[in-house]
C-alpha cells in the first residue's frame, strides 16, 4: 500500500512541476486551453486587408471565452477567404484579458492553409476546422508570447429551416503550449 501511496505521490509531484516548465532560454512553457464562441461581425469590413487573389473574402468574429493565463476574455479573429470554397488564410486574432492585457493569434500559422470542412451527422453544427495556430506576442504579461496548438472548431452555419445565418456563431475548443519570456 505504501508503494501505491509512493507512486500517486509521485506522479502529482511530477504534473505540479511540470504544469509550468522553465525552457532552455528562460521562458516558462504552460498548457494553453481557450473554450470561447464567435460571432460573424460586419462592423469591420476589412477594407485594404484581403489583397492575396484569390483568397479576397474578409471574415471577421467577435467573441467571448476562457482560457488559460487570461480568465474571462474578449476574443476578435479576422481571416481571408476564397468566396464559395472551405480555404482560408492570414488570420490574424486577439484575445484580450478582463485587465486588458493582450495575447496575439494567427490562424492557420504563419505559412499555412486552413480549410473548413462539413461536420456531418451533427444536429447543431454544420461545418468544423481543426487547423494550426501560433501565438504571436502580445501586451503586458503576453509580451513576447510565443507557441502554437490547434483548434477544434464547429461552425453553426444555418438555421432550423436550413437558412443561412449572416450572423453565424462558431464554438471553438483551442489547445496548445504557450511560451512567455521570464521577465
Amino acid at each position: 500500500m505504501k508503494t501505491i501511496q509512493t507512486i500517486i505521490l509521485s506522479i502529482l509531484s511530477m504534473t505540479l512541476f511540470s504544469a509550468c516548465i522553465p525552457s532552455g532560454d528562460g521562458a516558462i512553457t504552460v498548457p494553453f486551453k481557450a473554450n470561447f464562441y464567435t460571432d460573424r461581425n460586419y462592423d469591420n469590413t476589412g477594407e485594404g486587408v484581403c489583397t492575396e487573389d484569390p483568397y479576397l473574402g474578409f471574415n471577421y468574429q467577435v467573441g467571448k471565452g476562457k482560457a488559460t493565463l487570461l480568465g474571462s476574455m474578449d476574443v476578435t479573429i479576422s481571416f481571408c477567404g476564397i468566396e464559395g470554397t472551405p480555404f482560408y488564410k492570414n488570420g490574424i486574432g486577439t484575445f484580450v484579458a478582463a485587465n486588458g492585457d493582450k495575447l496575439y493569434i494567427k490562424i492557420p500559422a504563419e505559412g499555412e492553409i486552413g480549410e473548413v470542412y462539413p461536420k456531418e451527422n451533427h444536429e447543431l453544427y454544420e461545418l468544423q476546422f481543426q487547423d494550426k495556430f501560433s501565438f504571436n506576442g502580445g501586451t503586458g504579461r503576453f509580451a513576447g508570447a510565443t507557441g502554437e496548438g490547434y483548434t477544434d472548431s464547429f461552425v453553426d452555419l444555418l438555421d432550423d429551416d436550413g437558412n443561412f445565418l449572416p450572423e453565424h456563431r462558431t464554438d471553438h475548443v483551442w489547445r496548445g503550449i504557450l511560451k512567455l519570456p521570464n521577465k
